[in-house]
Protein backbone atom coordinates (compact mmCIF):
# COMPACT_ATOMS: atom_id res chain seq x y z
CA UNK A 1 0.00 0.00 0.00
CA UNK A 2 0.99 3.93 -0.44
CA UNK A 3 -0.57 6.31 0.88
CA UNK A 4 -1.05 10.10 -0.42
CA UNK A 5 -0.80 13.22 2.07
CA UNK A 6 -2.71 15.68 0.69
CA UNK A 7 -2.33 19.52 2.65
CA UNK A 8 -4.88 21.86 1.21
CA UNK A 9 -3.76 25.39 2.35
CA UNK A 10 -7.15 27.58 2.17
CA UNK A 11 -7.57 31.05 2.21
CA UNK A 12 -8.60 32.27 5.84
CA UNK A 13 -12.68 31.95 6.88
CA UNK A 14 -12.78 29.15 4.27
CA UNK A 15 -12.26 25.57 5.71
CA UNK A 16 -16.04 25.27 6.63
CA UNK A 17 -17.45 26.12 3.20
CA UNK A 18 -15.00 23.55 1.57
CA UNK A 19 -15.51 20.99 4.13
CA UNK A 20 -19.38 21.82 3.38
CA UNK A 21 -18.72 20.95 -0.15
CA UNK A 22 -16.73 18.14 0.24
CA UNK A 23 -19.47 16.74 2.55
CA UNK A 24 -22.37 18.12 0.21
CA UNK A 25 -20.72 17.18 -3.43
CA UNK A 26 -17.09 15.81 -3.20
CA UNK A 27 -17.65 12.78 -1.24
CA UNK A 28 -20.13 10.95 -3.57
CA UNK A 29 -17.79 11.71 -6.30
CA UNK A 30 -14.84 10.90 -4.42
CA UNK A 31 -15.72 7.62 -2.42
CA UNK A 32 -16.09 5.11 -5.80
CA UNK A 33 -12.19 5.82 -6.79
CA UNK A 34 -10.48 7.02 -3.44
CA UNK A 35 -10.11 4.95 0.02
CA UNK A 36 -9.93 7.77 2.72
CA UNK A 37 -7.90 6.88 5.59
CA UNK A 38 -8.59 9.95 7.65
CA UNK A 39 -9.07 13.86 7.34
CA UNK A 40 -8.49 16.75 9.93
CA UNK A 41 -7.86 20.35 9.69
CA UNK A 42 -4.88 22.33 11.89
CA UNK A 43 -5.45 23.77 15.22
CA UNK A 44 -1.74 24.88 15.50
CA UNK A 45 1.18 25.75 13.12
CA UNK A 46 0.21 26.58 9.53
CA UNK A 47 -3.97 27.02 10.46
CA UNK A 48 -6.23 26.98 7.38
CA UNK A 49 -5.70 23.33 6.54
CA UNK A 50 -6.73 20.58 5.82
CA UNK A 51 -5.43 17.40 5.43
CA UNK A 52 -6.46 14.11 4.23
CA UNK A 53 -4.63 10.95 4.16
CA UNK A 54 -5.54 8.28 0.68
CA UNK A 55 -4.87 4.92 0.60
CA UNK A 56 -3.90 3.11 -3.13
CA UNK A 57 -2.75 -0.42 -3.80
CA UNK A 58 0.33 1.40 -5.64
CA UNK A 59 1.10 4.10 -8.06
CA UNK A 60 -0.67 2.33 -11.06
CA UNK A 61 -3.71 2.00 -9.20
CA UNK A 62 -3.80 5.54 -7.44
CA UNK A 63 -3.35 6.82 -11.24
CA UNK A 64 -6.07 5.01 -12.58
CA UNK A 65 -8.43 5.96 -9.93
CA UNK A 66 -7.50 9.59 -10.44
CA UNK A 67 -8.24 9.32 -14.36
CA UNK A 68 -11.59 7.54 -13.49
CA UNK A 69 -12.02 10.38 -11.66
CA UNK A 70 -11.47 13.06 -13.54
CA UNK A 71 -14.14 11.67 -15.87
CA UNK A 72 -16.69 11.63 -13.19
CA UNK A 73 -19.29 13.82 -14.36
CA UNK A 74 -19.16 16.69 -12.91
CA UNK A 75 -15.86 16.58 -10.77
CA UNK A 76 -13.79 18.94 -13.25
CA UNK A 77 -16.47 21.67 -12.46
CA UNK A 78 -16.49 20.59 -8.76
CA UNK A 79 -13.13 20.95 -8.34
CA UNK A 80 -13.14 24.25 -10.06
CA UNK A 81 -15.33 25.82 -7.51
CA UNK A 82 -13.17 23.97 -4.53
CA UNK A 83 -9.89 25.53 -5.82
CA UNK A 84 -10.45 29.01 -5.80
CA UNK A 85 -11.03 28.28 -2.09
CA UNK A 86 -7.13 27.35 -2.04
CA UNK A 87 -3.74 29.01 -1.57
CA UNK A 88 -1.55 26.32 -2.04
CA UNK A 89 -1.82 22.21 -2.60
CA UNK A 90 0.88 19.49 -1.76
CA UNK A 91 0.97 15.62 -2.22
CA UNK A 92 3.16 13.46 -0.46
CA UNK A 93 4.12 9.41 -0.71
CA UNK A 94 4.10 7.53 2.00
CA UNK A 95 5.03 4.04 2.32
CA UNK A 96 4.83 2.37 5.76
CA UNK A 97 7.66 0.96 8.06
CA UNK A 98 7.70 -2.12 9.37
CA UNK A 99 7.29 -0.78 12.87
CA UNK A 100 3.94 0.98 11.58
CA UNK A 101 0.16 0.00 12.71
CA UNK A 102 -1.32 0.71 9.45
CA UNK A 103 0.21 -0.62 6.24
Amino acid sequence: MIYELRTYTCYPGTVSKVLEMWEKEGKAMLDPYFKMVGQWTTETGTVNQIITIWEFKDMNHRQEMRNALLAHPGFLEYLAECRQYYITQTAEFLSATALSPIR
